[in-house]
């Protein structure tokens, strides 16, 4: 098992690649404030599918199924401010 500090390092240096290939985007509702923020589910598998396929240990073989489940959870923030956060596992 790897040492926490290695998996903390491992789990920045993905967020930093993930920042500068797939930049959030500001979701904008109404024109006083922007509402959120998201990433493209499709870059961000364009970015991973290679990256597991064809590594030095691939975890993906050809004729593999990719499942995909998103989940929601929404939370009441103030009277008048909710937050939904949606999670993506494969």
């Amino acid at each position: 098992m790897e040492c926490g500090y290695k998996v903390d390092e491992n789990r920045q240096e993905i967020t930093g690649i993930m920042d500068d290939i797939i930049p959030f985007q500001s979701v904008q509702i109404n024109s006083l404030t922007l509402n959120g923020a998201y990433r493209s589910i499709k870059k961000i598998l364009l970015f991973l599918i290679p990256k597991l396929a064809y590594s030095d240990s691939p975890v993906l073989q050809i004729g593999d199924v990719i499942h995909i489940k998103l989940s929601g959870d929404g939370r009441q923030v103030s009277k008048h401010h909710n937050h939904v956060m949606f999670m993506l596992a494969y």
